[in-house]
């Protein structure tokens, strides 16, 4: 096993500085970072001249790109050109919004796919199966923008006009008021559901799939015919082996949250780093933006690792090592 997380963590190292290259010239050619002092009547072209010599721009694409990853292995990840903060700083502090989001949608989600997806699997042609299918359609099918705009004016906007009770649409806590664990639950609610709703969709799909196909299997028949009862069929000899493929979906969209859900962040305004990544692109600010894709990229190859260690775990008769 050690051998084996040894010898992937060195494999994704030259897969990082791939992805690194690429993501730094896409980034450069997005736009000119120089805009931002160019659009500010009090600088002057003497002073834009020393500025892109002060940031490298009057260096080719390549130097920049290697200055950037020096620096970057020296653990200097640079300053935004927008706020002229510490790169690393800023990200630390959108950091933990963007987990709170990140684990109570996965929480939400995976709490739901599982109980939704073992149900219609056991149950399968039912009223309930086909009305689960009917919800995993809309779920796929309903963007992502339009649906939060629809709970923030239903849940939001017209349930205040009611005089009902009505839930936060926009932030962590209030703008006046205290900011305690109730009020960040509350702000909590809507863009939750909306991250949750396309992902309870495809992992129930993808778990009750799955789950059909081990039930049917001779094992399964079986641990039947020995007299066990149903719940330990399910849970311990058809779940443990359904669950495999989810758990490299589930991995593999770790990541994705973990940036932060960009069109979420940007509709709910919450501050975590999918709407950091948004407003900082929109200046061709680099330094952020590259941050930000390099955490990413390595938490793909870090999650990707844990989903096949996880297999081992799950599934005994798999050996990694092989």
């Amino acid at each position: 096993m050690f051998r084996y997380i040894v010898k992937r963590l060195l494999i994704s190292i030259p897969v990082l500085l791939g992805v690194s290259l690429v993501a730094f010239f896409l980034v450069q050619a997005s736009g000119d970072p120089m805009a931002i002092y160019v659009s500010n009547p009090n600088i002057s072209s003497e002073d834009l001249i020393r500025l892109e010599k002060t940031y490298g721009f009057d260096k080719p694409k390549a130097v920049q790109y290697f200055y950037w990853l020096r620096n970057t292995l020296k653990g200097d990840w640079g300053q935004s050109f927008l706020t002229h903060q510490d790169v690393f700083t800023m990200i630390g502090e959108r950091l933990g919004n963007t987990l709170i989001l990140m684990f109570t949608s996965l929480l939400v989600t995976l709490t739901i796919s599982l109980l939704l997806g073992i149900y219609t699997a056991t149950h399968q042609y039912s009223f309930s199966d086909y009305f689960v299918t009917g919800f995993s359609f809309f779920g796929y099918a309903m963007p992502t923008f339009w649906f939060g705009l629809m709970l923030i004016i239903i849940f939001a906007v017209k349930a205040r006009e009611a005089g009902l009770p009505y839930l936060p649409a926009a932030g962590m806590y209030p703008i006046r008021g205290d900011r305690n664990f109730g009020q960040l639950l509350l702000h909590l609610v809507l863009p939750v559901t909306v991250l949750s709703l396309s992902s309870v969709a495809k992992y129930t799909r993808y778990l009750r799939s799955s789950m059909l196909e081990v039930i049917s299997q001779d094992y399964v028949r079986t641990a039947r015919a020995k007299g066990l009862s149903e719940r330990v069929v399910l849970w311990r000899h058809a779940f443990k082996n359904a669950i495999i493929p989810l758990v490299t979906l589930v991995m593999l969209d770790i990541p994705f949250l973990f940036s932060g859900a960009l069109i979420t962040e940007q509709v709910f305004a919450w501050p975590g780093m999918g709407r950091m990544y948004w407003e900082h692109a929109n200046w061709v600010d680099y330094p952020v933006l590259m941050g930000i894709i390099l955490l990413v990229s390595s938490l793909v190859v870090v999650c990707n690792l844990i989903a096949d260690i996880s297999y081992a775990l799950i599934d005994p008769r798999i050996r990694v090592d092989g």
